[in-house]
């Protein structure tokens, strides 16, 4: 009698478990762990590390997108845009020279 209550507990955490799959987006950010609403009921995508994600990961996941700003976290599509844009237009800010060495700014 004592499996079959674990076998009963399973299911019910098995339940749980796909009905939030269904209906949420499990997704890992900068900010740390998030659920997301689904705009639709689908079992695609269910957990996303979008930390790194840049404009094509995005245009490749529309549904993704249109879920965070309808749950208005705008902010973390619209962030990864931005440090991809800068990442292109400075893409070695370690290695660029020193500003007042490059205009001669010190001069005695």
């Amino acid at each position: 009698m004592k499996s079959f209550r674990w076998f009963i507990v399973g299911n019910v955490i098995g339940i749980a478990t796909m009905g939030l799959s269904y209906e949420y987006y499990f997704v890992m950010s900068a900010e740390g762990f998030l659920m997301v609403p689904k705009s639709q009921a689908t079992l695609e995508n269910v957990y996303l590390d979008i930390r790194e994600w840049t404009l094509h990961d995005w245009a490749d996941h529309p549904q993704v997108a249109r879920a965070f700003m309808n749950d208005g976290r705008s902010d973390l599509v619209s962030s990864s845009v931005a440090r991809e844009s800068v990442e292109q237009l400075l893409p070695d800010m370690e290695d660029e020279p020193d500003v007042e060495n490059l205009f001669n700014l010190n001069r005695q």
